[in-house]
């Protein structure tokens, strides 16, 4: 005989589900280019979506994989979302007063451009070896993990990071010398 569970025992089910899932979830996210100071965002949505969804999963894929496909939409849609707001801010125009910047902000202004600067070379790459180059370069995995996160051959793992460095190399170089990027 099933007893169906009252509210009360459900938000506390939820509750043992999210502290189980959560530190997947963040760590899910940050391998999918979420930057750090959104992770905590995108995770509130996605369980979100997953208390909405969790009543009809069928048991089809195991658990933590269901939730690994959540987060990995989530994230796909975050960062679109985050490229399009980045393209508007890009094309409107500066107030002067923005423009000016106190002489004790130097550091902070430099540390600001340093980060815009490596988002950018990373942007500049497409998914597949950004995705390689983050887990392997920042995240500090070896490539066996890598190609095991990503399902890919190890050899193509290793032909992604190198094509991703040889990109951002020619990138820093263009960069020193001034030269815009050919189209």
């Amino acid at each position: 005989m099933v007893i169906e569970a009252g509210p009360r025992e459900r938000r506390w089910e939820f509750r043992a589900f999210f502290e189980a899932y959560r530190p997947l979830v963040l760590t899910r996210l940050r391998k999918r280019g979420v930057p750090k100071a959104d992770q905590n965002d995108v995770c509130q949505d996605v369980f979100v979506v997953l208390h909405r969804r969790l009543a009809g999963y069928d048991g089809a894929v195991p658990l933590p994989t269901w939730v690994e496909n959540i987060c990995d939409r989530s994230a796909k849609r975050f960062l679109r979302r985050a490229e399009l707001r980045r393209r508007r801010a890009s094309t409107m125009p500066v107030p002067a007063s923005f423009r000016a910047v106190p002489a004790n902000q130097d550091r902070v202004v430099d540390t600001r451009r340093a980060c815009e600067r490596a988002e950018a070379l990373l942007e500049s790459l497409d998914e597949e070896k950004r995705k390689v180059f983050v887990l392997y370069e920042l995240e500090g995995l070896h490539m066996y993990e890598v190609v095991d996160e990503l399902g890919c051959p190890l050899q193509t793992g290793y032909s992604r990071l190198r094509a991703a460095r040889k990109i951002i190399r020619a990138e820093l170089l263009r960069s020193r010398l001034g030269r815009p990027k050919s189209g």
